[in-house]
């Protein structure tokens, strides 16, 4: 416990890191402190639905990651609330989104409160395709396995679990990580970050 606690704090801030690609998403993503205008009108947006902000960090973070990566298009499945469905549509702009939610009622819901802002959003019970460069996974929500999410993606892409503590979650990420794929992955709180890429060497991060 006390050593990953070390490789977390050295890692958060880049040190030990010789990944260039590491290093930059670590120093220019997860330690940027831009203030993006979607920070703050999406949580007013989402108050005037009686909304709370539930996590921050992430949604934070799923913002952050598509502005750096520029994935051209994505998937959502898993979420409850769609709250941090506004940050990743809001971040690709007119590129793809497919949210998948189970329930009939909260899809008809989430259509409302969502297409009236965004033209780029599919709401399905299902991922209705394939070659996803960025995937948003609550695992607690959703029967994802690794070799699915892998089968789903592109050849090339980044995920984000959350939450990684849950058994579910601690389940998937664990099964990512033992996959035999060239990925740099980053454990942040209670969120798992997976970049799979063939020009990147596997690579494991706590920060």
């Amino acid at each position: 416990m006390l050593l990953k606690t070390i490789r977390r704090w050295r890692n958060s801030r880049g040190h030990g890191v010789h990944s260039p690609f590491a290093f930059r998403l670590i120093t220019q993503v997860f330690n940027s402190k831009h203030p993006y205008y979607a920070f703050s009108d999406i949580p007013q947006l989402m108050s005037a639905q009686e909304l709370a902000h539930s996590h921050p960090q992430l949604h934070h973070l799923s913002y952050r990651l598509i502005q750096h990566l520029k994935p051209a298009n994505a998937l959502e499945i898993g979420a409850t609330d769609g709250y941090n469905t506004h940050y990743i549509a809001s971040a690709l702009y007119d590129k793809p989104l497919h949210f998948v939610h189970y329930d009939a009622q909260m899809q008809a819901l989430l259509q409302e409160w969502l297409n009236h802002r965004y033209d780029n959003i599919t709401i399905t019970n299902r991922p209705p395709t394939v070659g996803y460069e960025a995937i948003f996974v609550n695992p607690a929500d959703c029967d994802m396995t690794a070799e699915k999410l892998v089968e789903i993606c592109a050849p090339q892409f980044f995920g984000v679990i959350y939450d990684i503590k849950s058994p579910a979650g601690k389940k998937l990420w664990q099964a990512l990580n033992k996959m035999e794929l060239p990925v740099v992955s980053f454990e942040k709180a209670h969120m798992g970050i997976i970049v799979k890429d063939d020009k990147l060497k596997k690579q494991h991060y706590y920060i």
